[in-house]
């Protein structure tokens, strides 16, 4: 397999030489400026980079974990758009083994281009077009209505529940929060990220917010995995961290505040509690919120410090259906 893969490097590279004239076609008539300063660095790494040899030993590997597959057989996926998963799709329909379905397990955000392309590479009739599956399962409006605006194949998208969140929306029936109602503290669930900047930027502006602070705030946190944080790390800000599931703590939790790009916003929405969530100021807004009522976004500390003590009430009826 290693072998393959380094002929196969070879090969495109001799690709890469007949196609020398693409940066060409990267200034448009439309567009008034060259593109290929933009794309030549991901253009290079793909055909003669690391990420070439990585794409071809995937494309290997699939290859031949599924050489000895026979069909029919159903295939699911999970659906991120990621280079090895078109690799997937090629493999598995040129074996002709069964139907495949993609399976977008959380959530699809406005901003996350991955999910997203020019609706021409689509159409499977065109030369080169997208390898796609047989069926992209979505669980929820707001997918369901990026894939449309996308104009994604209708006839390729089957509408499926939302397992993940029914215990969710089970335990948040009839739940009303009022925190101005005899609450002698304020209880806020903090959700980080997987990226360490961000989570350290998520706490920094708490700490940063706290001064600003005229209620009493009681704060606990839930990190991610893949980030771990310690309380020794910002005693100031006198944190509880716990590794229970989030729904769990969600009982408890008067407010909860999240990095930007988590989908462990929407597990709060779906509780029906309010989701204050930090943008950083130098990217887009990755939330998995962005649109949906009773979601406050911030970027400095003295926006959080409004929305932790702005005055609410929401009820699980108020909030527009996430999932279906």
């Amino acid at each position: 397999m290693l072998l393959k893969t380094f002929w196969d490097y070879l090969r495109i590279n001799c690709i890469r030489f007949l196609i020398r004239n693409f940066r060409f076609f990267c200034r448009t008539k439309i567009l008034s400026f060259d593109l290929w300063p933009v794309l030549r660095s991901d253009f290079l790494d793909s055909l003669s980079g690391s990420i070439s040899v990585q794409n071809l030993f995937l494309f290997n590997l699939i290859e031949k974990n599924l050489e000895n597959i026979s069909g029919p057989k159903k295939g699911i996926y999970l659906q991120e758009n990621q280079a090895w998963e078109s690799a997937l799709i090629y493999i598995w329909k040129s074996k002709n083994i069964g139907p495949l379905i993609g399976v977008p397990h959380a959530t699809v955000r406005f901003w996350d281009l991955r999910y997203f392309s020019d609706y021409r590479n689509y159409d499977s009739n065109c030369k080169n077009s997208m390898p796609l599956p047989d069926k992209v399962a979505l669980n929820g409006n707001v997918s369901l209505n990026a894939y449309k605006e996308g104009r994604y194949p209708q006839d390729k998208i089957a509408e499926v529940e939302a397992l993940r969140y029914l215990e969710i929306e089970k335990d948040a029936t009839n739940i009303k929060k009022d925190k101005n109602e005899n609450i002698s503290n304020v209880k806020v669930l903090i959700l980080t990220d997987y990226l360490p900047k961000v989570t350290q930027l998520q706490l920094r502006m708490l700490m940063d917010a706290l001064p600003l602070l005229n209620l009493k705030f009681e704060f606990i946190l839930k990190p991610h995995p893949a980030c771990p944080v310690y309380e020794k790390e910002f005693p100031f800000l006198q944190f509880k961290v716990f590794q229970e599931p989030i729904v769990n703590l969600l009982q408890d939790a008067d407010i909860v505040y999240t990095s930007n790009i988590t989908s462990a916003a929407v597990d709060a929405y779906c509780f029906g509690i309010p989701v204050i969530s930090v943008l950083d100021g130098s990217s887009l807004n990755m939330s998995p919120l962005l649109g949906m009522d009773h979601v406050t976004f911030v970027s400095t500390p003295q926006e959080l410090s409004g929305a932790l003590q702005k005055d609410f009430s929401i009820s699980v009826k108020e909030r527009k259906a996430f999932f279906v």
